[in-house]
This record gives structure tokens, C-alpha cells and sequence, in this order.
């Protein structure tokens, strides 16, 4: 019995750890390089000119721009995409319990890098304010400083910052599992 219950885990390791997590993190890495994870948009109180302006920084974007984000931001997105190779590699690991415990741990730390870079790069932007609006220029200093007062400017994480951490909640999701039932001990039979 217990042959069959081993033969039955073995496709499922082998899918997940040889074709899921591989794919998950590249899927993760080409969100990361290509799809906005941060967005600003500017609105001003008229209703005819509701949305002014809108900006989207793929992670890349924030590891490149060195006018809009702190050096300190733009380290982050290259930690992570070094962490994104680093999981989609885990494939590589001889033994299917090293593979998911390094992707389960991989996809953790990418998770909290892609975490961190998000809200501290929205945060940062959202210090900066209005500095990715050109200015005016016909409008004299003080009207353009009362322009941008009412201005409405809202930053945050966008879609790209949600797809790549539910790619990387599904990689620790599914390695966890695998973990854990390798873990579990079937009880022996009395007799």
C-alpha cells in the first residue's frame, strides 16, 4: 500500500518541481520586467478633466530610473529578479524534497523582496509627489505650486505587483504541500 501511495506522489513532485515552479518563476520575472507594478495618476477637480496623467514603472523600470526612486529603492527589483533566476533554477536540485523546500523557500524570499520593493517604492513616489507631472510653462511659479496643491496624485501597487505575488503565493502554496506530506508518517499497522 505504501508503494502505491509513493508512486502516486512521485508524478505529482515531479510536475510541480520540474515544470510548475520553473514556469512560475519565469512567469514571475517577465511580470517583473514587464508589467507595471507601480502606477500614479493624476486628476484634477474638474469633472472634464478627471484624469490627467498616468504613469505606470515596471519593477525594471524602478531599478533603472535614477531621477524618480532612491538608490536604496532601486536595488530591490535587482535583488529580486537575482532571486527569480535563482528559484527557476531550484529545477536543477537532484532530489525531488530539495527542489520544493528550495523553491518553497526561493519563492518566500521573492515574495518578500517583491513585497518590500512594492509599497517602498509607492511610498517613495508618493514622497516625490508631483515630480513625474511636466511643468506648466506658462504659468508663473506661485499658480503652478497652487495647481499641484489641487491636484489629486494617488501612487500605488498595481496589477503587476499582484500577479507576480499570486504566482509566488502558488509556488509556496504547492511546496509547502509537498513538504509537508513527505513529512507525514503513515502510522504502521498493529498487530
Amino acid at each position: 500500500m505504501n508503494d502505491v501511495k509513493k508512486n502516486e506522489q512521485a508524478p505529482l513532485e515531479r510536475v510541480v518541481t520540474r515544470l510548475v515552479n520553473p514556469i512560475g518563476f519565469v512567469l514571475a520575472a517577465l511580470t517583473f520586467l514587464f508589467v507595471p507594478c507601480i502606477a500614479t495618476s493624476a486628476g484634477s477637480g474638474h469633472p472634464e478633466l478627471s484624469w490627467i496623467a498616468d504613469e505606470g514603472f515596471t519593477c525594471w523600470n524602478i531599478a533603472t530610473e535614477a531621477n524618480a526612486f532612491p538608490v536604496a529603492v532601486r536595488i530591490l527589483p535587482i535583488a529580486l529578479l537575482v532571486a527569480l533566476v535563482v528559484g527557476a533554477s531550484t529545477a536543477l536540485a537532484p532530489s525531488p524534497q530539495k527542489r520544493s523546500f528550495a523553491a518553497a523557500i526561493t519563492a518566500t524570499f521573492s515574495g518578500g523582496l517583491l513585497l518590500v520593493t512594492g509599497l517602498w517604492a509607492s511610498k517613495s513616489l508618493d514622497i516625490l509627489g508631483y515630480e513625474f507631472l511636466p511643468m506648466p510653462p506658462t504659468m508663473p511659479p506661485a499658480e503652478v505650486a497652487e495647481f499641484f496643491d489641487r491636484l489629486g496624485i494617488r501612487v500605488g501597487v498595481s496589477l503587476g505587483f499582484w500577479l507576480g505575488l499570486t504566482a509566488l503565493g502558488v509556488i509556496i502554496a504547492l511546496n509547502v504541500h509537498l513538504v509537508l506530506r513527505r513529512r507525514r508518517r503513515p502510522a504502521t499497522a498493529v498487530r
